[in-house]
């Protein structure tokens, strides 16, 4: 009958574990081709009695999943003349543990740490076995075990079947035999290692005789197929969902592989929000007798009334401490649950937050409403302050909101803009709202969102050019008649400016002063600017002039360079005209030449010429308007 041992430990290997491995540990490198025998290990079915050879092997790192087996082996003769062809019916495996330099113990059904008896094989060659082992393997955590195999067959049917000799490290193989007479020494003598396991070849004296390779091969030909393990902590659960007051619930956590060196592995398990969910255990012990046996762990949720805070998200956390390296501070993924809410959800509305608009001017306002969420009522007063994190752009109504009944926990909020005479173009502002203080758990500590809005501006650059009287300057030439315009800018200047002004015809206009400055505190203020005609001698008639202004001069950007309205002027005559249609005496003007005066004998030289000089004059001036 089939034998399985270990059952429970080996399908939750199975869980852990399903993927075919490469090879452990091998010794079939070692076998001496020129000595292809081997020694008896055998279950001799027909008469009861058995013999079994040992090899040892070291599990390194925190573990091994060994898979199958593969055995080196040959059917033999077991008298002269008999059978040797096999097969074998089935096969036995076990691994025992280590004790000094032999296995440590002779009683293998109920003795080893792993027994599979009567289990299937392939035959890989004559007498060579591919065993996959049940139950997916087994598990072994680091350390030293021994390798038993065994064919179950009888001599009479099939002979006997023989483990290959290989050269190896570790310990030389094990053998014994369960009654005398069975397998003599090589050299011959006395029966030994019955029921007691010995150093094959050196206290059991059991090898190939004559080996015509000596010296003899102290192993024997296996090797062990499967997994190393890596450590690791398996939580069997990746997310979870709890309602407040309602169920608990469970996960298991397991580890990948056995603690080495008989060390702890201590998995602590704590709630990211104890008021959502808790846990229990805090901490799971895992040793290298029960690394692979899940522990289940409890997550039972928060009661109602702790505030209406809505469906919570929270983490529960892993933390791993042990004396095995490969485990301590080993890096655990938290597992998210979420607690939902059943108590309805406090909320503060703040209506509009964002996208306000006020004006410099005062015109445009805004009004923002904070108030309780429609889905949970106040049980007490709610207050929400707000800092006002713009004071130069805006100002608030109130600085706190107070949410009452009285008020149906609602409070509007005008926010006016704050005016001034610079051009600074449309300015964002903000008002920052505190988290909700209240006696009602389920609104203290809300943070309602904050306000933003823009400042809209209500001034530009210009500048103002005013004639005083009217939009035209009368100057004359007799200096009874003078102009005089104001100049004044229309915002104020963040850097002074400068304005240069000029007559387009100083022959008959002047200004002053030419120059004028404008500061931030003279801006609005108007400079007056005095315009006065320039005499001349002629007879020009009343001339239009222009008081000229020139681009501003500034380092405000706003106002350099631009460019203010011209002024027009006019400068009115003084000058007598000559009359055109008085007539002349030809005797006394002939092409502009007096005639000497022999009539005005009684005239001196002198009186002569200036008599001349007066009737000349008229003419002349009468030439040169013509």
């Amino acid at each position: 009958m089939k034998k399985i041992t270990c059952l429970l430990f080996v399908l939750q290997m199975v869980v852990l574990y399903d993927a075919q491995g490469a090879t452990l540990f091998s010794t079939l490198p070692g076998i001496d081709p020129v000595t292809p025998s081997g020694i008896s290990s055998q279950n001799f079915v027909d008469a009861g009695v058995s013999t079994q050879g040992a090899d040892d092997f070291t599990v390194t790192g925190n573990g091994w999943l060994i898979e199958s087996i593969q055995v080196d082996g040959e059917y033999a003769e077991f008298t002269a003349g008999g059978p040797a062809t096999g097969p074998a019916t089935s096969v036995n495996v076990y691994i025992v543990g280590n004790s000094g330099t032999l296995p440590d113990t002779t009683n293998l059904s109920a003795g080893a740490i792993y027994a599979a008896e009567n289990i299937s094989y392939t035959d890989a060659g004559s007498g060579d076995f591919d065993i996959p082992l049940p139950g997916g393997g087994v598990l072994l955590s680091a350390g030293t075990y021994w390798l038993v195999v065994q064919a179950n067959m009888t001599e009479s049917a099939g002979g006997q079947w023989l483990w290959t000799e290989s050269a190896s490290a570790g310990f030389a193989s094990a053998w014994f035999q369960s009654t005398p007479g069975l397998i003599p020494p090589a050299s011959g003598g006395a029966f030994i290692c019955v029921d007691a396991w010995g150093e094959r070849i050196a206290t059991c004296d059991i090898t190939v005789s004559p080996d015509p390779n000596p010296p003899a091969e102290p192993d024997l030909a296996f090797a062990l197929d499967g997994v190393i393990l890596t450590a690791g902590v398996d939580v069997k659960i990746t997310t979870f969902t709890t309602t407040e007051n309602g169920s608990s619930v469970t996960f298991e956590v397991v580890l990948t592989a056995p603690p080495a060196g008989g060390n702890t592995v201590t998995v602590n398990v704590a709630s990211g929000d104890v008021t959502e969910g808790t846990v229990a255990p805090g901490s799971l012990d895992f040793t290298a007798a029960n690394w692979n046996i899940p522990q289940t762990v409890t997550i039972t949720p928060g009661a109602s009334g702790d505030g209406n805070d809505g469906d919570v998200m929270y983490p529960v956390t892993f933390l791993v401490s042990s004396g095995d390296g490969a485990y301590d501070s080993l890096a655990v993924p938290d597992v998210n649950g979420t607690n939902i809410n059943i108590d309805g959800i406090a909320t503060i509305i703040v209506d509009p937050a964002s996208g306000l608009q006020v004006s410099e001017d005062g015109v445009l306002t805004a009004t923002v409403t904070i108030s309780a969420g429609s889905d949970v009522t106040p049980n007490m007063d709610v207050t929400v302050d707000l800092t006002n994190n713009s004071p130069a752009l805006v100002t608030l109504s109130t600085a706190s909101a107070v949410l009452t009944a009285g008020n149906g926990y609602s409070v509007a909020v005008t926010i006016t803009g704050v005016d001034d005479d610079i051009v600074n173009g449309s300015r964002p502002f903000s008002i920052a709202t505190g988290s909700a203080v209240s006696g009602d758990v389920g609104f203290s500590g809300i943070d309602p969102p904050d306000i933003s809005g823009a400042l809209l501006d209500d001034d530009t650059a210009g500048i103002s050019v005013t004639a005083v009287g009217g939009e035209l300057i009368n100057t004359d030439e007799a200096g009874t008649l003078s102009g005089t315009i104001d100049v004044a800018l229309m915002s104020e200047p963040t850097a002074d400016v400068t304005v240069n002004l000029f007559s387009s015809d100083p022959g008959e206009g002047t200004v002053s002063p030419a120059s004028l400055t404008f500061t931030a505190a003279n801006w609005d203020t108007p400079q007056p600017v005095t315009v006065a005609g320039v005499d001349d001698v002629e007879d020009d008639g009343d001339v239009s002039y222009t008081l000229v202004t020139q681009p501003l001069v500034s380092a405000d950007p706003q106002y350099a360079n631009l460019d203010p309205a011209d002024v027009a002027a006019i400068n009115v005559d003084d000058d007598e005209p000559v009359d055109d249609d008085e007539p002349v005496d030809d005797d006394i003007i002939i092409d502009g030449i007096i005639p000497p005066p022999a009539a005005v004998p009684s005239l001196s030289v002198l009186g002569v010429m200036l008599l001349s000089l007066l009737l000349l004059i008229p003419l002349m001036r009468q030439r040169y308007k013509a």
